[in-house]
């Protein structure tokens, strides 16, 4: 049975190196960390973008051609940077130029591409901008507007406040269902972990090549950030809360190690060298808040 190959879904050179790319609401994006940091993939930022070739990378391994959107894109280097030797299909490697003058090289599946293209494609009015002087008469509409705003915004706060001071515990607040929810959100981020640890033991004892690993932790992570935003719809609650944080914590140990491994960043060997206590502390968290729920 022959086994097609994936694409790793994540930026494998260049800025924001092994951080994953995801879609959301069809806009594919590069997700930084689970504070909500993310960078989009669209005509806003993207100042433009090249597929990358067998042409471009013979014609960069010769040292001929100097790069792909105006200038220096990434190098012969960064072109040739692990895995631009697939040609599986469906498995595409994308160079981008931001407008900020960062620059990146994808591996995304046929899906993402696609969102890509898409979302690259300025419409005929973003190019031109406004600079009309508002009118006197809007002028006092605005200041009317700002006016009921704020008194909007009272209103609110002081709603807000009656009912924090009046609200029930969070044992009274939650089903059996929330629990469960939130107990296999847990549950699937501890498996997920688990996964990544078995995978670096199969990697160090030789039975996995280094591109078996990056692309494996790089699925694990896409796991952490759609479980993430699962948790963050569900209502929060110091159990859901704690289970996030862990959460974080499994992705930013698994970038740490993916960027020493792939980029001899040794900075990162200090991070985690404390993770083990940190997962044990945040363990006992979990189980404590879990408790306060159910008792």
């Amino acid at each position: 049975m022959i086994t097609l190959a994936k694409a790793k879904n994540m930026v494998i050179a260049g800025d924001y190196i092994n951080n994953p790319v995801i879609i959301t609401t069809g806009i594919p994006q590069i997700i930084i960390n689970f504070k909500g940091k993310c960078v989009k993939l669209d005509y806003h930022n993207v100042s433009a973008y090249e597929l990358i070739t067998d042409e471009h990378r013979k014609s960069a391994a010769s040292g001929v051609a100097r790069g792909i959107v105006g200038g220096t894109l990434l190098g012969p280097v960064g072109m040739l940077a692990g895995g631009l030797s697939a040609k599986s299909k469906g498995i595409y490697q994308v160079a981008i130029e931001f407008k900020n003058g960062k620059k990146s090289l994808l591996e995304i599946n046929d899906d993402i591409y696609k969102a890509l293209v898409k979302s690259c494609f300025a419409p005929a009015h973003a190019n031109h901008s406004h600079s009309k002087k508002p009118s006197k008469k809007s002028s006092k509409l605005r200041k009317i507007f700002l006016f009921f705003s704020w008194t909007l915004v009272a209103l609110l706060l002081l709603l807000l406040f009656f009912a924090f001071s009046s609200s029930p515990s969070e044992k009274d607040s939650v089903s059996d269902e929330y629990i469960a929810e939130i107990d296999s959100y847990n549950a699937a981020v501890n498996d997920t972990w688990d996964n990544v640890v078995n995978t670096y033991k199969s990697y160090d004892s030789g039975e996995i090549t280094l591109d078996d690993l990056m692309s494996s932790m790089g699925h694990s992570n896409q796991t952490f950030i759609m479980t993430a935003s699962e948790i963050d719809k569900a209502e929060e609650t110091t159990y859901s809360r704690m289970v996030g944080e862990i959460t974080d914590l499994y992705y930013d140990t698994t970038i740490n190690i993916m960027n020493f491994l792939h980029e001899g960043d040794t900075s990162s060997l200090e991070d985690l060298e404390h993770v083990p206590g940190q997962i044990i502390e945040k363990k006992s968290d979990i189980d404590q808040a879990r408790d306060k729920l159910i008792k």
